[in-house]
């Protein structure tokens, strides 16, 4: 299709201000005792858009641009979609809080999650050098912290253990581009146990109906991937860590106002939504029979 091969014939075309690759050392024959070329080696820095220069042998300013326009208009078409089509059955109706805050939050909480993984993987790409390592240690840390965070923060913790890791990203953030791999790692460990604690805390309140709260989230999922790879091609590492930084805050400031005017009466607290009214019922129903019941 002519289409389709001139979309390929753009995307696949050097950009004019390429830099060459390095001789491939299994095409090329090197002589004993020769070593690669230093002239051609780039550091991993802030300051250098397109990952240090890498995807710019590659890609085009104007070729990223157009790849973030595609991406970004069938993401919002998705969306649209998909929010269209769960709108009449995906409110879960928690007292207080209306549909759209529900989507909201939700969308906040998947594009953090993201985020901050890519967040811990970029830190240890910075300091190992090597994308794939980076990579399946991050991944994999993030996955257990998070895990293990929406397992032990109960909701009476939740309001501290956010702002603590709030304040602990900022603090991290200044000192980010000096500090070793150690302790990077160290003050990302609370931050990434914090953010498990999002989603669970949105599901349980939302457990009769979840349909909306996963449609929202898995949207903020992608929203959150179209962040981690645009933002440090473009505008390098230190953008993007400013930018999870001020992401992290403003979902953990959105999970607090949300919770913070729920009673444990409604499902703020742990509670599954309905469980008061069920509770009334049946101590009605036992006091018929003239048995005593104490409502707790």
């Amino acid at each position: 299709m002519p289409g389709i091969a001139a979309l390929t014939s753009f995307f696949l075309a050097p950009p004019s201000s390429s830099v060459p690759f390095p001789p491939d050392p299994l095409a090329v024959p090197l002589e004993i005792g020769a070593g690669p070329d230093r002239g051609l080696f780039r550091p991993i820095t802030d300051d250098q858009p397109f990952l240090a220069g890498n995807v710019h042998n590659i890609f085009s300013m104007q070729q990223v641009g157009i790849l973030f326009a595609l991406f970004g208009g069938l993401l919002a078409l998705f969306a649209a979609l998909l929010l269209g089509a769960v709108r009449g059955r995906g409110d879960p109706k928690i007292p207080g809080r209306s549909y759209r805050s529900v989507i909201l939050i939700s969308l906040l909480v998947g594009t953090n999650f993201l985020v901050m993984e890519h967040y811990l993987i970029l830190s240890l790409f910075q300091r190992l050098y090597v994308y794939h390592d980076a990579l399946v240690l991050g991944a994999i840390g993030f996955l257990i912290l998070t895990g293990l965070g929406s397992t032990l923060i109960t909701p009476r913790l939740r309001p501290a253990c956010q702002w603590a890791a709030g304040l602990l990203l900022v603090a991290l953030l200044f000192g980010h581009a000096l500090a070793p791999t150690w302790a990077v790692v160290l003050m990302l460990a609370p931050v990434a146990f914090v953010t498990g604690s999002f989603f669970p805390a949105v599901f349980e309140v939302a457990a009769d109906n979840p349909l909306g709260v996963f449609a929202a989230d898995a949207i903020g999922s992608a929203i959150g991937s179209m962040i981690s790879f645009f933002v440090p091609i473009v505008f390098g590492f230190a953008w993007f860590f400013v930018a999870a930084t001020v992401l992290f805050v403003a979902t953990a400031g959105a999970i607090y106002l949300f919770f913070r005017d729920l009673t444990p009466s409604q499902p703020g607290d742990g509670a599954r939504p309905g469980a008061a009214e069920a509770q009334a019922a049946a101590c009605r129903d036992l006091a018929r029979d003239r048995t005593f019941c104490t409502m707790a």
